[in-house]
């Protein structure tokens, strides 16, 4: 399988097995996070830039109105921090869907060719975009090693229930209630859980018709203009902050 972006990253191939649903025995390890994960957590002590992360998901769940609330959340200096959502949060962040249980940004370095992958935080990544800043700062996320097995693996053990090829498919925007569904049956019958999910794939994940965030920006048109978060941002200067150390910004 050949994986191409037209963001000039680099060629990725790896040949991903069609008999890989068996349970996985993969390692787990407790992260800063407080999830269990396969492997190891990587340190997270750099800027990355978000044009080298491959999408997982295919669209937002969120309404324009609040990308474009959270855009200028950036677009005045903030960053999605754990400081900033529990203890100094805006109304104007907050509005964007952040409060609430904070997890960091979750990126998965695939031990098999490096590939950088966004897991967890779509949201944030499009609205940090759109605010004009084009990297994640080190407070914004953090990083694990995984391998395309196991990303391609049923393991209910630690509620993962929805495998993919990650070099050809992107999961939906929103599968909680087949992931539901597909735990209740893993804890019953393990064996009939995954069968249910082999034959429905359809439900929750899609073809892969782009890379990154930018071109998920592109192809669903999510777009916030300058006077849109102008607008909302809390800030006396907008952009006085937002793309600092951003090469790409375009805002």
């Amino acid at each position: 399988l050949s994986f191409r972006s037209s963001r000039n990253h680099k060629q990725h191939e790896y040949n991903v097995s069609q008999s890989d649903h068996s349970m996985s025995g993969n390692k787990l390890s407790k992260s800063k996070d407080g999830r269990d994960h396969p492997e190891k957590e990587l340190p997270s002590d750099k800027e990355l830039d978000i044009s080298e992360l491959y999408v997982t998901q295919e669209s937002l769940r969120k309404e324009k109105d609040d990308l474009c609330t959270m855009a200028a959340f950036v677009r005045g200096g903030g960053k999605f921090t754990e400081e900033t959502m529990r203890e100094g949060c805006s109304n104007r962040a907050c509005a964007g869907g952040i409060k609430g249980d904070w997890q960091p940004i979750r990126i998965i370095q695939m031990k098999d060719d490096k590939a950088l992958f966004l897991w967890d935080g779509h949201h944030r990544a499009v609205s940090v975009v759109l605010g004009g800043r084009h990297v994640l700062h080190p407070e914004e996320y953090v990083m694990h090693e995984m391998d395309y097995d196991y990303v391609n693996t049923v393991n209910p053990s630690v509620g993962y229930v929805t495998p993919f090829h990650p070099l050809k498919e992107v999961r939906a925007a929103n599968f909680v209630e087949f992931k539901r569904k597909a735990l209740k049956m893993s804890g019953e019958n393990a064996q009939k859980a995954e069968k249910f999910i082999r034959e429905n794939r359809e439900s929750y994940v899609h073809p892969r018709s782009f890379d990154t965030i930018d071109e998920m920006i592109q192809h669903h048109n999510y777009v916030c203009t300058k006077k849109e978060t102008d607008s909302l941002c809390d800030c006396d200067e907008p952009n006085s902050s937002a793309g600092k150390n951003s090469p790409n910004s375009n805002l």
